[in-house]
């Protein structure tokens, strides 16, 4: 009778999170976010713009919020899941403005990641201030460059709406830190 139990409370909890999971995907499946870049080598001194789009499919018009962060995330490629010490990378960044994109139409916006502040995910330091740091805190390298967001989703109850969290292609980019050098030329003057 254990054994019976058992197996019927790991069947239901089996059910629920697959039922969930399901419903959680179909739903997020109608907000589409993708990025794109005509720049993957990112140096202090070439551009450092990413263009973002939101597609709205859910059959309404969704709003964000303007307070609402998108995440940027610069991961180095790995073989594992997780996260470690100097592996991923994250800036916020904030449209400014609340925004409504009406069914069936895309939003679009370029954040230039140089002027972002961006941390270790795994580092419990943080610098309250805030400056641009991009070229300080990455470590040059090869990433994956990716968009994440918490966005709207269709109203699953009458008490408010519901989030899914939307993540967006990945563009392989190439950080390098960069030293500028100044050269000097000294030139005789003709007397």
């Amino acid at each position: 009778m254990r054994v019976t139990n058992s197996k019927c409370l790991v069947a239901g909890l089996c059910f629920l999170l697959s039922s969930s999971g399901a419903l959680a995907q179909t739903v997020s499946k109608n907000i589409a976010m993708s990025i794109s870049s005509s720049n993957t080598t990112f140096t202090s001194y070439a551009e450092t713009i990413v263009k973002t789009k939101i597609i709205n499919q859910t059959g309404q018009t969704i709003k964000i919020e303007s307070s609402q962060a998108i995440r940027i995330m610069m991961t180095h490629p790995r073989r594992y899941m997780d996260c470690h010490r100097l592996d991923c990378f994250a800036a916020n960044y904030s449209l400014g403005q609340s925004v409504s994109i009406p069914n069936g139409e895309s939003f679009e916006f370029e954040v230039n990641l140089a002027d972002l502040y961006w941390n270790d995910v795994i580092s419990a330091v943080q610098d309250f201030h805030r400056p641009k740091n991009m070229f300080r805190a990455l470590p040059s390298g090869a990433y994956e460059l990716s968009v994440e967001s918490y966005l709207p989703a269709r109203f699953l109850t009458p008490k408010g709406q519901r989030s899914v969290f939307r993540s967006s292609n990945r563009i392989r980019v190439t950080v390098y830190k960069t030293l500028m050098i100044s050269f000097l030329t000294v030139r005789p003057i003709d007397e």
